[in-house]
């Protein structure tokens, strides 16, 4: 059985915990935090917040460039 959504007033489920993708952040999570606010979630996000985001595009960013 699985629990309901708080934020959802009952008709979402709570999605499954979740390891930010982010090197050295390793945060768990449910939603993503920031950005989108509450009322709309992002359950299907790789990154714990927007700034883990940012971080991961920069750095990818960089070495795209430095390639």
């Amino acid at each position: 059985m699985t629990a309901r959504c708080p934020t959802c007033n009952g008709h979402g489920e709570v999605p499954a915990e979740k390891t930010c993708a982010l090197d050295g952040c390793g945060r768990t999570f449910t939603w993503q935090d920031g950005g989108r606010g509450r009322a709309r979630p992002r359950r299907d996000a790789a990154y714990c917040s927007r700034s883990c985001a940012h971080t991961a595009a920069q750095r990818a960013y960089r070495a795209r460039k430095a390639a």
